[in-house]
């Protein structure tokens, strides 16, 4: 997790630049830097737990990548923040309440709050980025949407967090659902985004 969050922080930074560059409005470049700021909490409170238990995070080898175009910025954002960072939130939350811990218990809770806030600018984006991309590009970004609710759906509990499931007591201590119940958050995301 905390390998993850520090390179959120990078990711959020690039989309900050993106949208610069594509002419965004100021809000969605100032949620996109708040959000990387926030990240960099997620790192420190994740890498804090981590040490906790003696284990000294890995920090991600990170490039800055060229200004991609606006439906390449729409697909990623549609898969990773639209499905994914609206999965995470939900994810947190549910750690927020079920971890037996009560340092995990309040550094979800910080976490899952700041996830809602990046799922919400995901959704934000998109708004903005509709309007822009020609009926065919708008087309295959719904359409990676839904493949990327589909592939959610396929994958086991274990397939999504490799690093816990096999572990035995692992997901337990993190507060993280049982593969049953991870289904239903995950069957419960996909009927809101097509409600």
């Amino acid at each position: 997790a905390a390998f993850q969050e520090a390179a959120a922080v990078h990711a959020f930074s690039i989309l900050h630049d993106e949208l610069r560059a594509h002419g965004a409005p100021e809000h969605l470049r100032r949620a996109a830097l708040q959000a990387a700021l926030e990240e960099v909490e997620h790192a420190r409170l994740t890498a804090a737990l981590a040490r906790r238990f003696g284990v000294e995070p890995p920090q991600p080898e990170l490039e800055t990548p060229d200004v991609r175009d606006l439906e390449a910025i729409a697909i990623e954002n549609a898969r990773e923040g639209c499905v994914r960072e609206t999965y995470g939130a939900m994810l947190g939350g549910w750690q927020a309440v079920h971890a037996p811990d009560e340092a995990f218990r309040d550094a979800f809770a910080v976490i899952a709050r700041d996830e809602t806030g990046h799922a919400e600018l995901s959704w934000a984006i998109d708004d903005w980025l509709q309007g822009r991309l020609d009926p065919a590009a708008r087309a295959r970004v719904v359409e990676a949407r839904a493949e990327s609710v589909a592939n959610l759906m396929r994958e086991d509990a274990a397939a999504i967090h490799p690093d816990v499931y096999p572990t035995e007591g692992l997901a337990e201590a993190l507060g993280f659902p049982t593969p049953e119940q991870d289904m239903a958050l995950r069957r419960e995301l996909r009927e809101t985004l097509w409600a």
